[in-house]
């Protein structure tokens, strides 16, 4: 599924703009994830000296750096032997002299921006109508109508399909439609009006971090979840971009680096730690094998080896620092120029896997403990619980509400027949199962959610385990993402159920578990437990201080 720009629609106002929303997201339904579509484009152009203005109704752009223009008309068109015609108000447009007009422009401005190397496709797409035959102002190639809905993906993959631009093209496309547009990529899910809101409170990291100097050129982000550190990071690959300097981000989770391959600009390098060593050992030759314990420690050696003249890199990012083991760190240093930047980034908080802390003292170091992501009531939720050494203060744009507490018996284990219930209640509300995230307490191994093909009558989407021969994660086909607490470290969904919950005790590990499940959720968040679970949340919730 292609990645919508920006991710929240406009309200719709009419018929006609309904129609054109659905259209958009099958739009995104029809296109791979390596597509990006803009939409909504305001554009302007300068004519004689006057200043005219415009809207591209949506932008694909295709992983080789070419274009497909949708000039989406929905609702009543005039189709008579005088061409094509909309009406706005009383005014009476023809849509192919509107559409040239357009073209012309887009054409323009991407030559202007010493982009003319892209190739545009444009397209007259009526949803509402069956068009038997084009006229001599429009090719009945370049309309869409609604007998070809189905194959939506495949004309517009054929359309663009030329020789691909250098990636350094596509880096620069991807940033003149973003700098035109102010359209800003967020490593959130999409969830309306309230993302954008959030977006922006939250680019305070990305705005001020940057012009921070540090003699070392080594920066420590100790920032609590929620807090932008995914928009910094993504700053700052796209200012390294723009200024042609090598960057790198490594991450721990898998997942996450998935989600930020999407996200980044071409140019930059990004990568989990141990996919790394894996490539270092094997460039020595060695095939791995992942049943013995020998393996991942023989594939940082080859990593520590191979980084020990690299010095390539202007930037390095470390993202979630707290699951890191020094030695990798020092193994992933040498990548760095002598005067290169390091910013490692992380929250002591979230550290879930029992690594011991390391130290860089001659580090700049930056504190931050607002959450703009979780609603207000969450966040006071987390403190209430005591879950971080430091409360965290809660800056979201709505006061929302506190977490749901669900307690289940031995008769629903796991809480599913209970999260199937929350997941009814919720559709029937409105909400979307694509806005919807069930996450387990558990690992892959102990847990049943993600070890089942659905729930209830919905097939889960979930992470099979394995992988392609070019090394991407292979997921099942369902639409209702179910995965564990630990992948789901560094992303969000507008909604959260987390299930499975069960321990005696909230000791200090389950505690940052339980702080990393709960600030994964934008807006809602249903926590589904044993009857201990509960207890113990129960009486630490009865013996917090009165706010």
């Amino acid at each position: 599924m292609a990645v919508l720009y920006p991710d929240a629609l406009s309200p719709a106002l009419g018929a006609g703009h309904y129609r054109e929303h659905e259209m958009l997201r099958l739009l995104a339904d029809a296109l791979p994830a390596t597509w990006r579509v803009y939409h909504s484009v305001k554009t302007s152009q300068l004519h004689e000296g006057a200043q005219r203005y415009g809207e591209l109704d949506a932008v694909a752009v295709a992983p080789g750096g070419h274009v497909a223009v949708l000039e989406i008309k929905a609702g009543d068109v005039d189709l008579s032997e005088d061409g094509a015609f909309k009406l706005y108000g009383a005014v009476r447009k023809s849509l192919v002299h509107q559409a040239h007009a357009q073209l012309q422009g887009l054409i323009g401005r991407l030559r202007d921006a010493q982009l003319g190397a892209v190739r545009i496709a444009h397209f007259l797409l009526l949803p509402d109508f069956r068009v038997a035959q084009g006229s001599v102002g429009y090719p009945r190639e370049r309309i869409i109508d609604a007998s070809q809905l189905d194959e939506l993906g495949t004309l517009l993959a054929e359309a663009t399909r030329h020789a691909p631009l250098a990636a350094e093209q596509v880096d620069r496309l991807f940033a003149f439609l973003s700098n035109r547009f102010d359209v800003v990529p967020d490593a959130a899910c999409r969830y309306g009006q309230r993302l954008a809101t959030t977006r922006r409170l939250s680019d305070g990291l990305a705005t001020w971090v940057p012009r921070i100097h540090s003699p070392s050129g080594i920066y420590v982000v100790e920032a609590t979840a929620g807090s932008g550190k995914t928009q910094l990071a993504l700053k700052l690959l796209g200012e390294a971009s723009a200024e042609k300097r090598r960057a790198g981000y490594v991450c721990f989770n898998r997942p996450l680096a998935d989600h930020i391959v999407g996200l980044a600009p071409p140019l930059a390098d990004v990568s989990t730690v141990h996919e790394l060593a894996i490539a270092a050992l094997r460039a020595t030759g060695v095939e791995p094998d992942f049943t013995s314990s020998a393996t991942y420690p023989a594939a940082f050696e080859a990593l520590t080896a191979t980084n020990a003249q690299a010095n390539t890199l202007d930037l390095l990012i470390i993202d979630e620092s707290q699951d890191f083991d020094g030695d990798w760190l020092q193994a992933l240093l040498p990548r760095l120029k002598p005067d290169g930047r390091l910013y490692v980034m992380g929250d002591a908080e979230q550290a879930i896997y029992r690594k011991e802390a390391f130290d860089l003292p001659d580090a700049t170091r930056i504190v931050c403990q607002d959450n703009f992501r979780s609603p207000r009531r969450l966040v006071d939720t987390v403190n209430l619980l005591g879950l971080t050494a430091t409360p965290v203060q809660g800056r979201g744009p709505e006061i929302g509400d506190a977490p749901e507490l669900h307690v289940v018996d031995a008769l629903d284990p796991g809480g599913l027949n209970r999260a199937a219930e929350i997941i009814a209640n919720l559709l029937g509300n409105g909400e979307r199962l694509e806005d919807i995230a069930v996450l387990s307490f558990h690992g892959r191994e102990r847990s049943r959610l993600i070890n089942s093909e659905q729930l209830r009558t919905w097939p889960l989407r979930r992470f099979t385990g394995g992988f392609d021969a070019a090394g991407n994660a292979r997921w099942t086909e369902g639409v209702l993402l179910a995965d564990s607490v630990y992948r789901f470290k560094g992303q969000s969904a507008p909604i959260v159920i987390v299930c499975e919950i069960d321990f005696e005790q909230l000791g200090d590990l389950e505690a940052r578990k339980l702080f990393v499940a709960m600030t994964r959720a934008q807006s809602q968040l249903h926590l589904i437990m044993s009857q201990s679970a509960g207890e113990a949340l129960t009486g630490r919730l009865e013996r917090a201080p009165a706010r």
